[in-house]
């Protein structure tokens, strides 16, 4: 019993022991989103590092953003688009009770749905993985909201 206990202890790694991945983590992330879904680089001129992520029927792009060669990027922005026809009453009502997603309308019609990640000083592995569930989880939820599925 007490092997078991110190067994589990050791596998349990403590938040302050955690690495932590940043606006320098492309590649960490990029791994941390294959192991959700498949993943496939965009590539745009001009833009920083794009991911395009399916996970079952959820597509969604990763964005980095304010980037800069000095520091590294400070956030990741994550962005859906949904090709239904929505109406302001709809998406307000999804926008006065969501906590950490916004959506909006944009010029063709099409339903948004954004959440943006802070990497300033850095996020655990473990707290990056918890955002994308809880932005999965949203997707699925404003998919229903809207009548998707």
């Amino acid at each position: 019993m007490v092997a078991i206990l110190a067994a589990a202890a050791l596998a349990a790694t403590p938040v302050w022991a955690q690495e932590l991945i940043d606006g320098n983590s492309v590649a960490e992330i990029e791994e941390l989103l294959k192991e959700r879904g498949e993943v496939t680089a965009v590539e745009e001129p001009g833009m920083d590092a794009q991911f395009h992520v399916t996970v079952d029927n959820l597509n969604y792009l990763v964005s980095f953003m304010t980037c800069s060669e000095a520091e590294g990027c400070e956030d990741v922005y994550l962005y859906a688009r949904y090709e239904i026809p929505s109406d302001l009453e709809t998406i307000n009502a999804w926008n006065s009770e969501a906590r950490f997603t916004r959506a909006y309308i944009d010029a063709e019609e099409n339903s948004i749905l954004e959440l943006d990640i802070n990497l300033i000083h850095g996020v655990t592995p473990d707290n990056f993985m918890n955002t994308m569930d809880a932005w999965e989880l949203s997707m699925e939820l404003f998919g229903e909201h809207l009548g998707a599925w």
